[in-house]
């Protein structure tokens, strides 16, 4: 996985293609032409195992069809919300000329879900605010079908089946999850997903630290969260060492 200076789109990529390898297609930091841009997460499910993905949770849920994942710290802005429309039917308009080229059906347009880790701009909610049927709180859509869709995370409640998404958040809702972390059994699924990617973060963590040279006070109480992330991650290994 490629680390950046600041966790949190590192992170944000590594639960989504955790959770959803093997029952979908994952692909993350995909480059899109002719801009230099790139999806942060593009995923197609694989139609043999849809029983397992359905077994995935939530993320397996919202992986029912070909989607995009943006996830924002802060955000989006106006600019980022149409370039993330822009890679959008970029990509769309790539998978159709291939469908043509293989003579195969035309590919249904993928969904785009944007991941908020704080509450996002009242624009964005007017943009998307329907709250979708069927679904936990914090999960809207747009008026038209072919609309973004969004997850706001702080909203999710607080249980097991909302853990990976809001593990994906900051502030309060990331250090609540890493709560529900450490007490998930040993053998829980989720752990599968998210201590490879501490791992990698207790080793990171110091180097991005580095970088990140000037902070605003919400910017430092996250990378105060990963920190403790990376604290929960080692007492728990030893936990389980001493137990064996």
């Amino acid at each position: 996985a490629r680390t950046m200076q600041f966790p949190f789109n590192w992170l944000a990529q590594g639960i989504v293609r955790g959770a959803l390898q093997g029952v979908c297609v994952v692909h993350t930091e995909e480059p899109i032409v002719p801009e230099v841009m790139a999806i942060d997460a593009w995923v197609r499910p694989r139609p043999s195992r849809a029983t397992e993905r359905e077994a995935r949770g939530l993320l397996g849920r919202m992986a029912h069809r070909a989607a995009l994942y943006e996830p924002f710290r802060r955000g989006p802005t106006t600019g980022e919300y149409r370039d993330c429309q822009l890679k959008r039917f970029a990509l769309d308009q790539h998978r159709r000329k291939s469908a043509v080229e293989r003579k195969r059906p035309c590919p249904p347009l993928p969904w785009l879900w944007f991941l908020c880790a704080r509450m996002p701009p009242r624009w964005l909610r007017r943009e998307v605010p329907r709250r979708m049927k069927d679904w936990p709180v914090g999960f809207y859509s747009s008026p038209s079908r072919s609309g973004p869709r969004l997850v706001v995370i702080p909203e999710l409640p607080r249980t097991r089946e909302t853990f990976l998404l809001r593990m994906m958040g900051a502030g309060a809702t990331l250090r609540d999850a890493l709560t529900d972390f450490r007490a998930l059994p040993d053998d829980a699924p989720e752990r599968v997903v998210v201590e490879p990617l501490l791992v990698q973060l207790q080793r990171d963590l110091p180097r991005m630290q580095e970088l990140t040279v000037t902070l605003i006070p919400e910017d430092a109480e996250d990378m105060m969260t990963y920190e403790e992330a990376v604290r929960i991650w080692t007492d728990t290994r030893t936990r389980l060492a001493q137990a064996e």
